[in-house]
């Protein structure tokens, strides 16, 4: 037993000689160099051009909804994951995305986390989502609201 622990222990040091010289090389290599650090570019955003700002929604007319296109663009270096946030919604609307179910919004905001990725190998680098509005019966008229869409996004690990 004691034969095998002296093997192993000999092994491990005429080891540690090959291994530490390399390794204690690299870091002083990387103490003594200049150099720059390239950090990766973020770029997301939101590209409305060509997109109608405007919708008008009726109350209380289930088949009545408006939709509103958003289009997120991320030329980032990086692999992206954002969430799509609508707020200052009116009293009584509820909001759906992508042909989603309708959501109710909470103090006037409604949060669609995970709303989508765009990769850095991705060649389409605008994802185009659609947010339908409905107004319930019984909703107060309101007459040019202005409702906030905000995109934000986040760093993703590649998979």
């Amino acid at each position: 037993m004691r034969k095998k622990i002296l093997i192993t222990t000999i092994i491990v040091l005429v080891l540690s000689f090959f291994v530490i010289p390399g390794s204690y090389a690299i870091y002083r290599n990387i103490l003594n160099s200049n150099g720059n650090i390239a950090s990766a570019q973020w770029n997301v955003t939101l590209n409305q051009d060509g997109v109608n700002n405007y919708i008008s929604v009726l109350a209380g007319d289930a088949t009545s909804s408006a939709s509103y296109t958003v289009n997120v663009r991320s030329i980032s270096e990086v692999d992206i994951a954002y969430t799509i946030v609508v707020s200052n919604i009116p009293s009584g609307t509820s909001v759906a995305l992508d042909n989603g179910s309708y959501q109710q919004p909470t103090n006037n905001q409604v949060i669609f986390n995970n709303a989508g990725t765009i990769l850095y190998s991705d060649v389409n680098k605008t994802k185009t989502h659609t947010l339908t509005f409905q107004a319930a019966s019984g909703a107060t008229y309101v007459s040019n609201q202005e409702v906030n869409v905000d995109v934000i996004a986040r760093q993703t690990l590649a998979q």
